[in-house]
């Protein structure tokens, strides 16, 4: 908990170590685990981080029903900073709890940046107030392009409701999770109205998911125009994503078809005199025969072998693989044409029994004998230069990779390598997701002792 000052501070501390006394079985919330609750005032909470912060003003009107435009820290210099670190504590959610009001706070009688500032929140706390289960989805159509879409996945058995969210930002379309009610799968995110209305590329492509994403939100992006020139790959995309979502995997998507100003097209690398770097393989995708057409077949007993001969094969060519992958793989073979939950516990049971067991490292799949220490397989686009996507390749790839580049290179400026890091897997439109796998690589090197940091220059050892 957050408080504007040191008499509010005291006043919590008080009470809730007389709850603790009289209700012992709410000790475990501030001992002996990692984020005990916290009862700090505005002017030495920096630092500290919750899911979950409650925030008291603590000031209001006195008995003649006047306010006083003394905010203690707020009225001085920098007390705007002050506010600003306060109300960034939640990582989730932050509650406020106040009995005054924007519209109480004269700015006529006084001129701290910190009380203005202190206005513009309680006037964005206010209508952000969540609204009731049952309005979440407050507004009507603003496009035709969003109502067919909209339509696209109420045909396919979705719930979907329309500008969910509070306040002036709101969420296009919004899936409903089929399995926890109450709750949401998927947000849909179109380049409508809501799109347009960020000031600068940066504020439409990267803060807005950024801060989505932080709150739990998984977003997927369509485009207009993709939507009018091949409407199925986009509906195959949003059920891809759908998929995934529900079965809980990490966020995997198809990078954007058009990227705006937060990409940059790279032209392919320059091939070897021989055309192919014996460095690194070519992807090679396993195609299993169909065993059953029926859905059920994954489940059934007298299958169990199949699965685990599909698994196996999977594994051979293609291991480590993103479980979702080998999922998705092995579902094929058994009629599954949607990732599930269900099939994933399945496929993971049958490959922990395989001899050796496979190996479950960050979401991917090893074969028994694989030994990542010693991790030394990198692999490009296939051979019809199809790549995957970015959340796809193993974390030991990714260093395997660095590790080449800087072999070449020795040293390089870290914007640079993740470039060139990137191509290696034939990927050479630097999205978000691109851009954070390859940073995740060189800094994992570098944890390792294979290469270090001067300033933004990256050094192979």
């Amino acid at each position: 908990m957050v408080t504007f000052s040191q008499a509010q501070q005291s006043l919590v501390s008080d009470l809730l170590d007389e709850a603790r006394r009289n209700e012992p079985q709410i000790e475990g919330h501030f001992a002996g685990i990692d984020e005990p609750v916290f009862v700090k005032n505005l002017e030495n909470v920096q630092g500290d981080e919750r899911d979950e912060i409650l925030f008291s003003i603590g000031y209001g009107p006195d008995a003649r029903g006047q306010v006083a435009m003394n905010f203690g820290p707020l009225n001085r210099e920098g007390g705007e900073r002050r506010l600003n670190v306060a109300v960034t504590r939640a990582r989730r959610q932050l509650r406020v709890f106040s009995t005054l009001t924007h519209d109480r706070i004269d700015l006529a009688r006084t001129r701290a940046r910190g009380v203005q500032h202190l206005k513009e929140f309680l006037r964005y706390a206010e209508a952000s107030a969540s609204p009731p289960e049952d309005s979440r989805a407050s507004r009507d159509f603003v496009s035709a392009f969003e109502r067919e879409v909209h339509d696209v996945l109420v045909e396919r058995g979705h719930e979907v409701d329309v500008g969910v969210g509070c306040g002036e930002y709101r969420i296009d379309l919004a899936v409903r999770d089929p399995e926890r009610p109450g709750e949401y799968l998927l947000g849909v995110e179109l380049d409508g109205p809501a799109y347009a209305s960020g000031a600068t590329a940066r504020d439409r492509d990267r803060l807005r998911p950024e801060v989505l994403e932080g709150l739990g939100w998984r977003l997927h992006r369509v485009w207009s125009m993709d939507w009018w020139f091949d409407r199925e790959r986009e509906v195959r995309r949003i059920e891809r994503a759908l998929s995934d979502a529900l079965a809980g995997e990490p966020w995997v998507d198809d990078e954007p078809t058009d990227s705006g100003e937060e990409e940059e097209e790279e032209p392919p690398p320059t091939p070897t005199p021989d055309g192919h770097d014996a460095r690194i393989e070519p992807y090679v995708v396993t195609e299993l025969a169909v065993v059953s057409e029926d859905p059920k077949s994954l489940y059934d007993a007298g299958q169990q072998e199949a699965v685990a001969r599909a698994v196996r094969e999977v594994l051979d060519v293609e291991g480590p693989l993103h479980l979702a992958e080998l999922t998705r793989r092995v579902g094929a073979a058994f009629g599954q044409k949607k990732l599930s939950a269900k099939a994933k516990r399945r496929i993971t049971t049958v490959a922990k029994a395989l001899d050796p067991p496979a190996a479950f490292r960050d979401g991917f799949v090893w074969r028994g004998s694989d030994d990542p220490t010693w991790f030394d397989r990198l692999r490009g686009p296939t051979a019809d230069g199809a790549t995957r996507d970015a959340d796809a390749i193993p974390p030991e790839e990714v260093v395997l990779a660095v590790k080449l580049v800087l072999t070449d290179n020795l040293a390089m400026p870290r914007a640079e390598l993740v470039r060139q890091t990137a191509r290696l897997f034939g990927l050479v439109r630097l999205g978000r997701k691109i851009t954070q796998a390859m940073e995740r690589g060189i800094d994992q090197l570098v944890a390792q002792g294979g290469a270090e940091l001067q300033g933004d220059r990256v050094i192979g050892r």
